[in-house]
């Protein structure tokens, strides 16, 4: 659901994938785009909170990675996120924190890493969190960097200080 226009709501088809908007809250569907390639699998489609241009989608094909389009969904692309100047890693859940424009967290192999930049860099904030894979994130909508939890085979943990 668009954060800014309700009514606008992103889904994706499986065969052929296509990503679809609707303007009506889902009564009817217009392809916001080119058909996405065939070998991708997109699993989840979200919006950047303080652009409602900016849609992410998550492909899960290989080990999967982010593709970012800044046109509402009509084309996508690699945004090339590496992790402190390394080489990219898969990345997977993505949360942002709606109080702070274009701070975004991710989990990847190599832990939790945070960005204030919209993904142009990334600072690993595994602090606590050492040997623990996280498969989902949250930030609250209230407390914006104040909460993050991060649920994993180890449990669920939480911060008070944006992943500080």
């Amino acid at each position: 659901v668009d954060p800014i226009a309700s009514a606008t709501v992103v889904a994706v088809t499986t065969s052929p994938v296509l990503v679809r908007k609707s303007f009506d809250r889902g009564a009817t569907w217009l392809a916001a785009a080119a058909a996405i390639p065939s070998e991708l699998s997109i699993q989840s489609l979200m919006f950047d909170p303080s652009d409602d241009t900016v849609l992410f989608a998550f492909d899960i094909s290989g080990s999967g990675r982010w593709l970012v389009s800044r046109d509402g969904g009509a084309t996508f692309s690699d945004p090339g996120w590496a992790l402190d100047g390394s080489a990219q890693l898969p990345f997977g859940p993505l949360a942002f924190d709606r109080t702070a424009p274009g701070t975004m967290y991710a989990t990847t192999a190599a832990g939790v890493w945070k960005s204030t930049d919209h993904g142009r860099t990334w600072t690993s904030i595994d602090t606590g969190l050492a040997g623990v894979r996280p498969w989902g994130l949250a930030v609250s909508p209230m407390d914006g960097g104040h909460l993050l939890l991060a649920g994993s085979n180890a449990g669920l943990f939480g911060s008070v200080s944006g992943g500080q």
